[in-house]
């Protein structure tokens, strides 16, 4: 009896198999409305990426919608709250999918919680273990320097020019004489930059000499072209010009027996410094300036036979002084 009951026994047991652990799930609620990939393809793929039980605390949940040509990844709260989202084109099969769904998932966790990253603590001997000798780490090659190049071909894009645009009225100075008139004055240059080209054009009013029996009376207007040099030195711009000069002189007597008309152009040079104070766009200018004019031009009374040379410099007839205050407009 105790035989049959043995063989029964026998007869109704199953084969020994050996017990699978259960996969680990990660903490994360993973919902998709497709079989590529599925649920459990995403989790096993998290579980490679990121072991669960470094995930610690994290409640958020995953649903994985599916679209004819992309998947799209919602990413909430247990509460159903949405934190992000994101669209992933399909490429692959559902292995490949799950494996992009999951370093995306893995991406969002760690921003969330940047203590996933934490690196263990290992817990301390308690029983005195006498310490390895310390050994010296290989010393590492210093990384090449980085030096950022401009590509070949290629240049910095330049400053935009502009312009100073200004007019003063003038004082000029001759043979210990002053004169009034008026001058124009233009500065073009880079923005910001220390060297530009200046040009002005000036006059001034007419001035009269005796001669004889009679006086004759003149005047100058001239033109001036040449480069400049400018530094900013806030709330003043100093300007400094070296230029080449034209001058006009019209001389008329007066008071003669038979008066006459004259017009002569003549060579000259010259050197000015500027000053300029103001906002961006308008500005005042203060200039001081020297002309030389090498070549004089003189006037002659015939009856009386005395001749006299123009005025152009103070004892010399070959120096003119003058000094400018105006206004002045920045363009653009």
């Amino acid at each position: 009896m105790i035989w049959l009951g043995f063989l029964l026994a026998l007869q109704g047991a199953s084969p020994l198999q050996p017990l699978q652990p259960p996969q680990a799930q990660p903490p994360l609620g993973i919902h998709s409305n497709t079989a590529c990939p599925d649920a459990a393809q995403v989790a096993a793929k998290l579980n490679q990426l990121f072991p669960p039980a470094l995930f610690g605390a994290v409640n958020e949940r995953i649903e994985i919608a599916s679209a004819p040509t992309s998947l799209r990844i919602d990413l909430s709260h247990d509460d159903g709250t949405p934190i992000v989202a994101r669209v992933l084109k399909r490429s692959g099969d559902c292995a490949e999918m799950a494996g992009a769904v999951a370093v995306v998932v893995v991406a969002w966790e760690i921003q969330l919680h940047p203590e996933l990253l934490a690196p263990p603590q290992l817990a301390r001997r308690t029983s005195p273990v006498e310490a390895p000798p310390a050994v010296a780490a290989p010393a590492r090659a210093a990384p090449p320097a980085v030096i950022a190049q401009t590509p070949s071909g290629t240049r910095a894009p330049r400053e935009p020019l502009e312009a100073r645009l200004m007019l003063g009225a003038l004082a000029s100075l001759v043979d210990g004489a002053w004169s009034a008139g008026a001058r124009a004055s233009i500065l073009a240059s880079q923005r910001g930059g220390s060297f530009g080209l200046a040009a002005d054009l000036w006059g001034g009013s007419s001035r009269a000499i005796e001669l004889g029996p009679g006086r004759v009376q003149w005047h100058r207007l001239g033109a001036a072209l040449g480069p400049a040099w400018r530094r900013q030195r806030a709330p003043w711009t100093v300007i400094a010009s070296i230029q080449a000069a034209v001058g006009r002189v019209a001389a008329q007597g007066l008071a003669f027996d038979v008066n006459q008309r004259s017009n002569d152009t003549l060579p000259g040079f010259g050197a000015g410094l500027m000053a300029t104070m103001g906002s961006d766009r308008w500005f005042a200018w203060v200039s001081v300036r020297a002309l030389i004019w090498p070549i004089q031009s003189r006037v002659q009374a015939v009856a009386v036979a005395t001749t006299s040379a123009l005025p152009i410099a103070r004892s010399l007839g070959w120096l003119e002084s003058d000094l400018t205050l105006g206004a002045g407009l920045r363009l653009p």
